[in-house]
């Protein structure tokens, strides 16, 4: 039986441990030499998604089990924030940051989105905007 590691290891995922839907060359063996080692290894992204759906995504990219324990994302600091799932929010990010804010239980919700369709005169990264 091999004894646990004394340390861990925080890898960001975009740009260095895959391109786009590819590893990066050198990444795939090492974290799989890590993990053969019970090395416990934490992956980090701005990815707006649920950490199962980026679990299963890593496992497949990388040829090893990632739990969704193991994945931190842009949302994953909110699970914390219960004393506000009752009070209105602005929530930010791409793709399905409503969504999930809704899933971790937050239920007034405005986005970033909806400020600026409410108020396009506010909004300085619209073109129309620029002076």
């Amino acid at each position: 039986m091999m004894k646990a590691s004394n340390f861990a290891c925080f890898f960001d995922v975009d740009g260095v441990i895959t391109q786009g839907p590819n590893p990066i060359a050198v990444a795939k063996p090492a974290i799989q030499t890590l993990i053969q080692l019970n090395v416990p290894v934490v992956f980090v992204s701005n990815t707006c998604m649920l950490e199962s759906e980026k679990a299963k995504q890593l496992s497949s990219i990388l040829g090893v089990t990632i739990h969704p324990e193991q994945v931190v994302l842009a949302q994953t600091p909110m699970r914390t924030l219960t004393d506000f799932h009752n009070k209105h929010v602005l929530v930010s990010g791409q793709g399905q940051a409503e969504e999930i804010a809704r899933m971790i239980g937050f239920k007034s919700i405005t986005t970033v989105e909806k400020v600026c369709e409410a108020f396009p005169e506010l909004d300085m990264v619209a073109h129309m905007n620029r002076v």
